[in-house]
């Protein structure tokens, strides 16, 4: 298991308009969207808005798809690009789309939003996707295919849901896209040598990022508590595949409330399922690269679409993201065992060296059909200007690709 389990309450129908979790202004929405109001444990609720495709699939009383979207958070927010991204998700996909308003504020701090995220996603699998025939213990009682969007905020909790919620054998995510994503909150900074997929790169563009930098830093202040926080591989999903790089702040001796003893009762679960032996008693300086996930954990990694911006401050941690999962990816790819549940033997860099060049070439192509990265000059934020139209629609396509790949 990678989190507690959570039974999600029944849900209360609301008004059609569309709320701003960040602020009291409330915007209307271009599409009638059912809003529906989810409780998340016992710390108050959230909002769904789910929104229906305007070419539903005609072959289907009921989709087996969905997609979660989640806007970018405080960070640049703007329910009127939100409105625009969705409106084109709708002519694209043919499956419901729910925008999940978690909360995330100077009063709502992390985990919230990541609490929030799980429980949206509970009421998506329970609600929208539609029971087995016939039922079987020990198995999901619901079918389907899931998935996720996001950016900058709303795209590093994306990760977050898409690295645990992907079980073998179970409905769950099986596409992410996200874009400029922020993955990694501790290092909130430029790495030694500058950025390095772009050898033209010059000294003063990675000056240029050091005041949007700062700047996160400063939001980063705002919205935890306190910096162990942010070491947790839920705000910070870099974490699932390397060490910090950084000393660990100590833990607090008790939980703050009851949130802060949920969150650190899913990161000791985490922790209890994954081969601890290769892991030091003290936590390193330099960044130590993990094998995740374990094969106790049972994940088969989903699809990646990930876009970033050369202007982007989270550019460098986009790239090194996409160079950590596509390791792990095609640790994944290659299976030893006829069982394609139970068998299958995780690949490590080692053990290359023992593939044929057929096998390696064969890995290579599931790698980059699985993670495919597009890096777009200037900021590539989605939003309603022609480029980012153009982009969150190439997202959507990658989407109902990965989601229908029939269709």
């Amino acid at each position: 298991m990678i989190r507690c389990s959570r039974h999600v309450n029944s849900t209360r129908r609301l008004s059609l308009l569309r709320s701003n979790c960040w602020s009291s202004r409330r915007y209307s929405s271009p599409s009638p969207a059912e809003r529906v109001q989810v409780a998340v444990q016992s710390n108050g609720s959230i909002t769904l808005d789910v929104h229906q495709p305007q070419n539903p699939s005609p072959d289907q009383n009921r989709s087996t798809t969905a997609l979660l979207y989640l806007p970018r958070g405080p960070l640049q927010h703007s329910a009127e690009h939100d409105a625009s991204n969705i409106d084109i998700m709708r002519s694209v996909l043919p499956c419901p789309i729910v925008q999940v308003n978690y909360r995330l504020s100077r009063t709502e701090r992390y985990p919230t939003p990541i609490h929030d995220v799980l429980s949206g996603y509970d009421w998506v699998r329970e609600n929208l996707l539609p029971k087995r025939s016939i039922g079987r213990a020990g198995r999901s009682e619901h079918i389907g295919r899931l998935a996720i969007c996001g950016e900058l905020i709303g795209g590093g909790l994306a990760s977050m849901l898409s690295l645990t919620e992907c079980r073998v054998g179970e409905p769950g995510i099986v596409a992410a896209a996200i874009n400029n994503p922020l993955v990694d909150w501790i290092s909130l900074t430029i790495p030694s040598g500058g950025l390095k997929s772009t050898k033209r790169n010059k000294p003063a563009e990675d000056d240029a990022l050091q005041p949007d930098l700062k700047a996160l830093s400063t939001l980063r202040a705002q919205l935890f508590h306190r910096p162990y926080d942010y070491f947790d591989s839920f705000a910070s999903p870099i974490l699932y595949f390397r060490s910090p790089g950084a000393e660990v702040p100590p833990a607090p001796a008790l939980p703050l409330d009851e949130m802060d003893h949920l969150s650190l009762l899913e990161r000791q679960e985490l922790l209890q399922d994954e081969d601890m032996g290769d892991i030091p008693e003290s936590p390193p300086q330099r960044k130590v690269s993990k094998r995740f996930p374990s094969k106790a954990l049972r994940l088969r990694l989903p699809s990646f679409h990930i876009s970033a911006g050369t202007s982007s401050p989270t550019r460098w941690q986009t790239e090194e993201f996409t160079t950590l999962l596509r390791k792990s990816v095609a640790r994944q790819s290659k299976e030893w065992s006829e069982s394609a549940d139970f068998g299958r033997k995780v690949l490590y860099d080692e053990d290359e060296g023992d593939l044929k060049d057929g096998q390696l070439r064969d890995v290579e192509a599931d790698v980059d059909k699985k993670v495919r990265m597009d890096l777009c000059a200037g900021g590539s934020e989605w939003d309603d200007s022609d480029a980012g139209r153009k982009r969150v629609r190439q997202a959507a396509e990658w989407l109902r690709q990965a989601l229908h790949p029939a269709g």
